[in-house]
């Protein structure tokens, strides 16, 4: 029989070679099954709580399955496919519904054993509890860091870290000290924006004129300089620039639809505030005029901020010419590079077409496509192998509901020769 082999190892700390050692383990249980191995798929630095079909590997791995390309399916263990419980068991249930066997080299799942479901969920359970018990130590091992007054990690624009080295030569962690090259950066920002009442598009633009990289490397934009004040999220909203460390306030959250990670403030009461004058680096006076702006209004130059879906007909399907970047609805009557806007005529010069003439264009095209010869007919193709198929169905049902039909008239038939021989019974 043929079999495929899958690996996956959670993070970029941990050495590629994982997934070859994962595969030779394997491979030596192929051999003592007899089997032939026809495929190898791999996950490289993807957690476990990632549905399987939102990782290549994994998408691979199913696409495979579902094409019947291989009759059985061997893993390191059954937390390699999974660490959440409930997306291991819907894995798991698809292959095993597509007749795959599943077998767990090192933890001795069998699909085919008859202890499999109460194996599964156990393996499930430990996952989960290992996951928990990882998160919690790890949250823990950064508070302890934020008690000592070192950094827990990530890094705020105007900081960086510098090792604090114990006597012996060890280090016992990383301090966070003021960066003067990017602190003179936030201060003129908090300059032009509190005394000089410049909107956030002007500030982005001029220091994207200047060549000042921006908090991860590139260019500034908008939403990197405003963020969100009720997050605390963005350079104007950093409360660290004025001595007042903020840590422990958001978490990150797992969507169980999407397996997608997203934000989530924690209540306040979770929150842990401690005082660092050694990293203020704007005066209460500038903090206080940038707070007063922002509480009579935006600053960015007019734009609504993220929100609903594109009102326009093409809109994020666009692509400016020049940079590659998505182009929007910029006016009432053009389409405009984003990038252009946002950044400024030093990142992209930046493509403006007409919405009306751009969409009558663009809708001519598709209307073409749609009504071509070749079009019409891998249409009517696809309508009558649809239709076949539903008649194959239809078929098929109908003969097990004569099947049905007359087994439960033969059912009837008996019970009444048994009522008139016995007479009535409950």
């Amino acid at each position: 029989m043929r079999c495929a082999l899958y690996a996956r190892f959670s993070t970029d700390l941990q050495s590629a070679s994982s997934i070859a050692d994962q595969w030779a383990a394997c491979a030596a249980r192929a051999r003592q099954e007899g089997l032939t191995v026809v495929a190898r798929h791999g996950d490289e630095a993807v957690s476990g709580t990632v549905p399987v079909e939102q990782r290549p590997g994994g998408r691979a791995l199913l696409a495979d399955a579902l094409a019947g390309r291989w009759e059985v399916l061997i893993v390191e263990a059954l937390d390699r496919l999974s660490r959440d419980q409930v997306e291991l068991e819907r894995a798991v249930r698809r292959l095993e519904h597509r007749g795959v066997r599943i077998i767990g080299a090192s933890d001795g799942y069998d699909s085919q054993a008859a202890g499999r479901k109460v194996i599964r969920a156990v393996r499930g359970i430990v996952a989960e509890l290992y996951l928990d018990d990882l998160r919690a130590k790890t949250h823990r091992g950064l508070a302890g860091q934020i008690e000592r007054g070192y950094s827990a990690g990530g890094r705020s624009y105007g900081y960086r870290t510098e090792p604090d080295v114990a006597p012996d030569g060890s280090v016992r962690g990383r301090r966070m000290v003021v960066d003067e090259a990017e602190a003179d950066h936030v201060r003129w920002v908090f300059d032009r924006c509190g005394s000089d009442g410049w909107p956030a598009r002007r500030i982005v633009h001029s220091l994207n004129e200047r060549r000042v990289p921006s908090p991860r490397g590139s260019t500034w934009a908008v939403s990197g300089l405003y963020g969100s004040p009720a997050r605390g999220i963005g350079v104007l909203n950093n409360e660290l620039y004025i001595g007042r460390q903020v840590w422990n306030r958001t978490q990150w959250i797992t969507d169980p639809e999407t397996g997608k990670r997203t934000w989530r403030e924690r209540p306040a009461s979770e929150w842990r505030t401690a005082e660092r004058p050694d990293l203020r680096i704007v005066s209460d006076e500038q903090w206080a005029r940038v707070r007063a702006r922002m509480g009579r209004s935006r600053l960015d130059g007019g734009t609504r901020g993220a929100g609903g879906p594109p009102r326009t007909l093409f809109a994020g399907i666009l692509r400016c010419g020049l940079c590659g970047g998505p182009m929007a609805a910029i006016s009432g009557r053009l389409y405009g590079c984003v990038a252009a806007k946002d950044r400024g005529e030093t990142v992209c010069a930046g493509t403006r077409v007409p919405r009306e003439d751009l969409d009558r264009r663009l809708l001519s095209v598709v209307h073409d496509e749609i009504l071509s010869p070749a079009a019409i007919l891998e249409a009517q193709q696809a309508i009558a192998a649809a239709l076949v198929q539903h008649r194959r169905g239809a078929a098929a049902e109908e003969a097990r509901a004569r099947r049905r039909l007359a087994d439960l008239e033969g059912e009837i038939g008996r019970v009444v020769d048994a009522i008139a021989s016995v007479g009535a019974s409950p």
